[in-house]
Formats: structure tokens, sequence, C-alpha cells
């Protein structure tokens, strides 16, 4: 987990924990689930805008710039950052790879929305030697076995084409969205 800077990490938890429990002493007993998720998506967008400012983050990114400059990023580097639980020099290379935000990357792999890191990975055409890794560096809970063999699957019947298709789709939402605000 992300350190916030300024907050402790207990901080942090105690406030997701009271913001959580507050809401659902407002709410129906159906709506709590809702709730505890919308609590939880928040609190991981939170730590993904802090991991930005950190410092392990901050040398990642320089490493890996180093890398785009000598022209030697490529995947058999991301696969090595991923074999090695390198979660912040994995999402800078994967984004400058995809050329997507490193936001939409960090929210790619921290969720758990499998579809998206497949969409992302497929658009790049990633052997699935390396997206395994990528799924097996995310956060707790880690893909169980036959877990990963249905993403397999998926992987290889989604195409290279309809990936891009639908990451153009999404850079230029966040495009959108970024210029009206």
């Amino acid at each position: 987990q992300v350190a916030l800077i300024g907050v402790g990490a207990g901080t942090f938890e105690l406030a997701k924990k009271a913001a959580r429990e507050r809401l659902q002493s407002d709410v129906a007993p159906m709506a709590r689930k809702a709730v505890a998720q919308a609590v939880h998506e928040s609190a991981r967008d939170i730590a993904a805008e802090t991991k930005a400012r950190s410092e392990a983050y901050k040398v990642a990114v320089h490493e890996v710039s180093l890398l785009v400059q000598e022209d030697r990023l490529d995947e058999p580097a991301l696969l090595e950052y991923a074999r090695h639980d390198k979660t912040d020099h994995a999402t800078v290379a994967l984004g400058y790879l995809s050329k997507l935000p490193l936001s939409m990357i960090e929210r790619t792999l921290l969720s758990s929305d499998n579809d998206a890191l497949l969409i992302v990975s497929r658009s790049l055409n990633l052997q699935w030697t390396t997206v395994r890794a990528l799924f097996l560096m995310r956060p707790d809970p880690k893909p169980s076995a036959r877990m990963l063999e249905q993403l397999a699957e998926s992987y290889a019947k989604l195409t290279a084409s309809t990936a891009q298709r639908v990451l153009r789709f999404l850079h230029a939402r966040e495009s959108a969205v970024t210029a009206r605000s």
C-alpha cells in the first residue's frame, strides 16, 4: 500500500474506516455494500494520486525514462519489472509503451477490473507471459490458477485491433474530461 505524503498509513486507514462507517450509517442496509465499494474505490484513487508524488515513484519514472531515451524500453523490460514486483516501474513502463496517461495505467493495475488490463496488454500485443506477470504483480488477492486460465482464454480471443479501438475511445473520453476541467 502507498503511504500518503505527510499522513501516516494508520491515519489514512482510520479516515477511510470513519468515512465508510459514517456513510453506511446514513444509508439503507441494501446499499451498504455499494457504499463500502465506493469508499474502497475512492481510497484507491487517492492512493494512486499520492503515489505519483512518492520518492519511489519518482525514481521509477527517472529510470524508465532513461530506458526510453536509450530506446531500450520493450516488453522484456516490462516483464522483468512485473516478475520482480517492481510495481512503480511496471506502471511507468506500461504507460510509456501504451502512450496512455499514467493515472489511467495506475487505475488499470490497481483495479479489480481484469478487462482493462487485458485490453491495454492486447493493444500492445504483449505475450501472455508478460500479461500473466502483470496480473500476479497486482495487490492481493492474487488471481487463482483457474482465474488465470480464464484470463488467458479471454486474452487469446481479444484482437489487437479491437483493443486499440477501445483504447482510442477511452483516451478521447479522458481528453474530453480533462479539457472540461
